[in-house]
This record gives C-alpha cells, sequence and structure tokens, in this order.
C-alpha cells in the first residue's frame, strides 16, 4: 500500500494536468487541444492500472469519482472558452467523462489479458456496437448522430463496468469524502447561481454554448428548459435552478441520487438541501424518484401484508400523481411518446437505426423518421435498435435488480430505489442516458456489485452495520 503522501500527490498531477486541458481550451489550436486531451486520457489509464496494481484504495476512489465532477463542471469551463473552441473540439471535452469511463477498464484489460468477471457487460458493448454498425452501414445517418445516440445507448453499461474494475478494492472512506464533497459543491454552487441572479451565466456565455452544442438559443437569452412548461402557483416559464451542470434535467437526475446518498451516510442537513434544491430544479424526474423511495422504504421496513398494500398504493398514487402533474405540461408527452415507441419493434422489428430518431439525433441531424418519438431515453434505443434495444435494457434492468439480493435492509432500499428510480426515469426522459445523469447511479452500482462479489468469493462474514458504507 502506497503512504498517503504519496497518494496526493499522485491526484494532485491528475487535478494539474486536467487543469493545463482547461487551459488549452482557451490558447490551443483545436488539434492541440484534441491531442492533449487523448494524452490525459493515457495518463489517468496507466495512473489507474498502477492503482489496481497496487491495491491503492484511495486513488481508486478519486478515479472513479472522475468523470462525476467533469459532468458537474465542464459547462462552467466550456461556456467561459466557447469563443475559442471547434465543434468537434467541444465534442470532444463534452465526452471525456465516458471515454475516461471505457478507457480505463480497456487499459485494464490489456495489461491483464482477461475480460474480467463482468463478461456480460462486454458482451452487451461489443454486441451493440456490432449490431448498431450494421444498422448504420444501412441507414447512412450523419457520424455526429450515430456517435451521440451509441453515447446514450451505452453510456450505463460503461459506468457500471467502470465502476466494477475499479470499485472492487476501493477505500470506502475516501469514496464517501469525494462524494459528500462534490454534492456540497453542487447544492451551494446551485444556492449562488439560483439566488444571486442570471449575471454569472451571461458572463459565461450560457447562449453561445448552448448554439455550439446544435440547440439553438437567442444571444444573451437562457436555454428554453430553463424554465418551467407547467405554470407554478399561477406562474407559468419559472426560472429552474440549473447549478453547475447549466442543465435542470442532468441537475435533477444528479440531486436525486445525492439525495439517496445522504440518506444512507446519515448527512441530513445535506438531505434537505438537496430537497430543497430539487424544489428549485422543478425536476420531475427527481419527483418520481421521490414517490419511489417512499414506496421503497415502507415495503422494506413493513414487510407485510400492510406494507404490500402500501407498496401497491403508493404504485397507484404515483401513476395518478404523474399523469396529473403532466396534465397540459410535458409530461403528457413523455409518456406518450414512450407508449409510441413499444409499437416500433413490430413495425422495425430491427430497429430503425442509431441516431435516426430521438432529440440528439433531430439536433445533430440525423433525424430520418417519420415517426415522431422523442423524450423517452428507454424508448428511443427501443426505436433505434428494435428488439435487440428491448432485449439490452430488459438484461440490463435484470442485472441490476439481483445486486442487492444478498445486501441488508438499508443498502437493498437504497440501491432498489437508485434502479427503479432511473429506470422508471429513463422511459420517460431521454436525457436520463445521457453520461451526465448516468454516471453517478450506475458508478455506483458497479461498485457495490464487485464488492459483494469479493466478500462473497473470499468467505468473509457478512457484519449488520447500516453505519459501515460498502462493508457487506
Amino acid at each position: 500500500m502506497k503512504s498517503p503522501v504519496r497518494i496526493r500527490i499522485n491526484q494532485l498531477k491528475i487535478v494539474i494536468f486536467y487543469i493545463a486541458t482547461i487551459i488549452g481550451c482557451f490558447v490551443l489550436p483545436a488539434k492541440l487541444e484534441i491531442i492533449l486531451c487523448g494524452f490525459f486520457v493515457i495518463y489517468l489509464m496507466i495512473e489507474g492500472n498502477n492503482a489496481i496494481a497496487g491495491k491503492d484504495g484511495n486513488e481508486m476512489a478519486f478515479l472513479l469519482i472522475f468523470p462525476v465532477l467533469l459532468s458537474c463542471i465542464q459547462n462552467i469551463y466550456l461556456g467561459f472558452a466557447v469563443k475559442h473552441l471547434h465543434v468537434f473540439e467541444l465534442q470532444i471535452l463534452l465526452t471525456i467523462n465516458i471515454i475516461i469511463a471505457a478507457a480505463l477498464p480497456a487499459m485494464r484489460i490489456v495489461m491483464t489479458r482477461t475480460l474480467y468477471e463482468y463478461k456480460w457487460c462486454i458482451v452487451c458493448i461489443g454486441g451493440t456496437l456490432l449490431y448498431s454498425f450494421v444498422l448504420f452501414i444501412a441507414n447512412r445517418v450523419p457520424v455526429s448522430s450515430f456517435i451521440s445516440s451509441m453515447r446514450n445507448i451505452l453510456a450505463p453499461f460503461v459506468f457500471f463496468y467502470f465502476g466494477a474494475v475499479f470499485g472492487k478494492n476501493i477505500d470506502e472512506k475516501s469514496f464517501k469524502k469525494y462524494i459528500v464533497l462534490l454534492i456540497n459543491f453542487v447544492v451551494f454552487f446551485g444556492l449562488f447561481e439560483y439566488f444571486v441572479g442570471n449575471g454569472f451565466w451571461q458572463t459565461a456565455n450560457i447562449s453561445q454554448l448552448w448554439n455550439l452544442k446544435g440547440i439553438v438559443t437567442a444571444p444573451d437569452e437562457f436555454p428554453s428548459n430553463w424554465f418551467s412548461s407547467e405554470v407554478i402557483f399561477g406562474h407559468p416559464y419559472v426560472r429552474r435552478m440549473v447549478s453547475s451542470f447549466a442543465d435542470p434535467v442532468n441537475l435533477g437526475t444528479f440531486l436525486f441520487a445525492a439525495f439517496m446518498l445522504s440518506w444512507y451516510y446519515k448527512k441530513y442537513v445535506l438531505m434537505l438541501l438537496t430537497i430543497l434544491c430539487c424544489i428549485f430544479t422543478i425536476s420531475k424526474g427527481a419527483l418520481l424518484g421521490f414517490l419511489i423511495f417512499c414506496v421503497v422504504i415502507f415495503w422494506y421496513k413493513e414487510k407485510s401484508k400492510i406494507g404490500l398494500a402500501a407498496a401497491f398504493a403508493g404504485a397507484l398514487v404515483i401513476g395518478i400523481a404523474m399523469l396529473k402533474y403532466g396534465a397540459g405540461s410535458s409530461t403528457g408527452l413523455h409518456v406518450l411518446m414512450f407508449l409510441r415507441a413499444l409499437r416500433v419493434p413490430f413495425q422495425y422489428p430491427m430497429g430503425m437505426g442509431v441516431g435516426t430518431i430521438g432529440v440528439l439525433s433531430g439536433i445533430t441531424g440525423g433525424n430520418t423518421s417519420d415517426l415522431y418519438i422523442m423524450e423517452t431515453g428507454i424508448g428511443v434505443v427501443i426505436a433505434q435498435l428494435g428488439f435487440w434495444g428491448v432485449a439490452l435494457y430488459v438484461y440490463l434492468f435484470y442485472k441490476m435488480m439481483i445486486i442487492p439480493r444478498h445486501m441488508t435492509k438499508n443498502k437493498r432500499v437504497f440501491l432498489y430505489t437508485l434502479i427503479f428510480s432511473f429506470f422508471a426515469n429513463a422511459m420517460f426522459n431521454e436525457v436520463a442516458l445521457s453520461p451526465n445523469s448516468c454516471a453517478l447511479y450506475f458508478i455506483i452500482l458497479g461498485i457495490w456489485d464487485a464488492r459483494e462479489k469479493n466478500m462473497l468469493t473470499s468467505g468473509t462474514e457478512v457484519e449488520i452495520n447500516e453505519n459501515t458504507y460498502l462493508h457487506a
């Protein structure tokens, strides 16, 4: 085991290297900045392999949280640098979090010449890439549309595998410290940008950044999703909190995971702050998550006929609340799009092709379909991949559901709530599958699954201690 000083130095080097890539956004030509990003990823691959080989649990915890950190902060510095950025350069910088999550385990596979024990995940990723490439040849959509859509389809698998490979021997206290610090940053930055005013984001060139992403926004105005589509207490188009994500949808998904982590760690003040931020974000995804949490916790705390009745009643409340909340707003459209997507495999059994449908394909110019299907993550996957997409995500859901089966009650409440809330959100929200939304969920699931398997195979006795994070 390396000394604590050595671990801090390694992490400082990573931070300094990444700061250099941020500075490069402002001063380097696009090609040199992309090369610098490539060297940064290679450096992380080497550091990650060394951390696993040396069983450096602290550094592995730091590496696991790094893609989530990038999701939280990238729109801030990219906004300030937008006048110096090329479109392709921006896309690389926006996807570097999932590139890191894919590259570090790939390095481990190369070094050990083994696919690790999560071969099912590799098969799903490889099989989907191959299948999608065949559809790409047949449909001839723009490369940008294909890549953008593939990134969302595979993001849960990539982050889960990343979490599993690097989570087996992480230092639990370090991971807890890093994630709590990150949640605090997002919460307090959100309160700052929401209450101090809009001047920060105007200075950060948010409208220019969104235009470079392909989302048309008028100069000096904010993206349309920054305002509620519902009438809130008689006020239409209420400004939503966006925090450091600069996106209320990504923020709402993150905040619900942050709420669950705060609940599990017994950080009650932070838990209340995340609830407050969810209210300011006007996040329907977070609302759905809270309702699911209520059902799951009641079922596990009161596992009886009363608990079962409450679970069904709670599920009914969730359905009625979402439909009523969505009347005359965007929620009804999200539900409609998912239901419409379920019919696509019967019309196009092989799917319509990756990049042919959905919000991302519309932005990148690849929408070649007459069918109006968008704003539903899993629905878009099904429409693009047909029955393969159905099988892919049904299998993913199954693999996630069996993770908590041997765990203590609080852990099962925590994990099942994360699983149900993510998949429910992804049914009615295309952005839920983006790396910025799903990274934290699937990295955590990967960590917990790897550690559970590690303890079961090592014959370690299960210690019923709810205050010990990640210990079985």
